[in-house]
């Protein structure tokens, strides 16, 4: 499905619903971070549909909540894996704070980049069998282990090393991103002719920054430019993963140039998705 920012104006940004965002207020018992983490997806969707001001004040607000969670260890009480939420929580910290002050804030990024790597070591979970009746229990018990590393093929296939590369880009840990690729990939120079997977342009930067490899400074925005066209309007944007959109953005535009204001990086999108027309109502901003 294509992202639809006319369908996605109208049925998701109603007068009712746009109050509804604005005014919601913490609640004592509820999940706040995973919260705030969906507000912060909110606020690049109304980005994207020409709302910008009005949810401006999500932002700090989902911060406070990102905070408090993240301090009264919500990563314990939500999730089958505390390091999986971890993620959730400073990723959305680390892209709430650039969308708010216009930084990158490297040292939340590296929470979010180790818990990921936990995540790819301890969250495999093998089917043993069909679940067992416990009699003791009487309950059906699942038969399975826990705690096991996923396979390299897995890690590649699922976008778990997608997400490692752009949280160690982002921290500035090119040479533990340029690691990790390689032990999941062969290691080889990408090429920037081709419209490459997330992972591997983020190698390719990580290779660039470290050192490693010198690439011209042009060839590199073209070739971000080529892996958003792949991926912004069907797979991220079209699927609803607007976080994850905005920050490969993020690593692609602001990183070229840091100039551009958060905004005007989240809505550079429009000149990536060849199949989505930007809309009158979304103004250059």
């Amino acid at each position: 499905m294509f992202f639809d920012p006319i369908k996605l104006r109208q049925n998701a940004f109603t007068d009712g619903m746009v109050q509804w965002h604005l005014e919601r207020e913490h609640e004592p018992d509820g999940p706040m971070g995973n919260i705030a983490d969906s507000q912060l997806h909110v606020v690049v969707k109304a980005w994207l549909v020409g709302i910008h001001d009005a949810f401006f004040p999500v932002i700090p607000r989902s911060l406070e909540w990102l905070d408090s969670a993240i301090a009264s260890g919500e990563e314990n009480r939500f999730g089958p894996l505390p390091c999986m939420h971890r993620v959730t929580l400073h990723a959305a910290k680390a892209m709430g704070i650039w969308m708010r002050d216009s930084v990158n804030d490297e040292p939340t990024w590296r929470i979010a980049q180790t818990a990921q790597a936990e995540y790819m070591q301890t969250g495999y979970v093998k089917v043993l069998g069909p679940d067992k009746f416990d009699y003791e229990l009487q309950r059906f018990v699942p038969q399975e282990v826990h705690g096991l590393p996923y396979s390299s093929s897995q890690i590649v296939r699922d976008g778990l090393l997608d997400d490692f590369m752009a949280f160690a880009f982002q921290a500035g840990q090119f040479e533990q991103g340029i690691a990790e690729y390689e032990k999941h990939l062969v290691p080889k120079v990408p090429s920037l002719k081709k419209a490459l997977k997330p992972r591997d342009f983020a190698y390719a930067l990580c290779l660039h920054r470290a050192g490693r490899h010198t690439f011209d400074e042009p060839d590199l925005l073209s070739a971000g430019r080529k892996m958003l066209q792949a991926h912004l309007q069907e797979t991220w944007l079209g699927g609803g993963q607007y976080l994850r959109a905005a920050t490969w953005l993020k690593i692609v535009y602001w990183r070229h140039d840091p100039s551009l204001t958060p905004l005007q990086t989240v809505l550079k999108a429009y000149d990536d998705m060849p199949k989505v027309p930007r809309p009158d109502f979304v103004p250059a901003v």
